[in-house]
């Protein structure tokens, strides 16, 4: 995440720590809050979380949903 402070917030939505190949690598982002800052890296600015809670919780969920998120990897 970063901060903006006042503004908004920006969650970084990545595949992990590791450059991985992106060759087979999709994501279909429903909501159009996502702006793709590479391939696999993508950011979505908050600008109101309690309006947006629920959109957000369900696009961070189809994320590690897609990419088979592992904290340890």
């Amino acid at each position: 995440m970063r901060l903006h402070p006042g503004d908004r917030l920006e969650l970084i939505l990545h595949r992990g720590p590791k450059v991985r190949d992106n060759a087979d690598f999709a994501f279909i982002d429903p909501t159009g809050k996502i702006e793709w800052a590479a391939p696999d890296r993508g950011i979505v600015r908050i600008t109101d979380p309690l309006e947006q809670r629920g959109e957000i919780v369900e696009l961070v969920a189809d994320w590690i949903s897609a990419t088979g998120a592992n904290p340890t990897e």
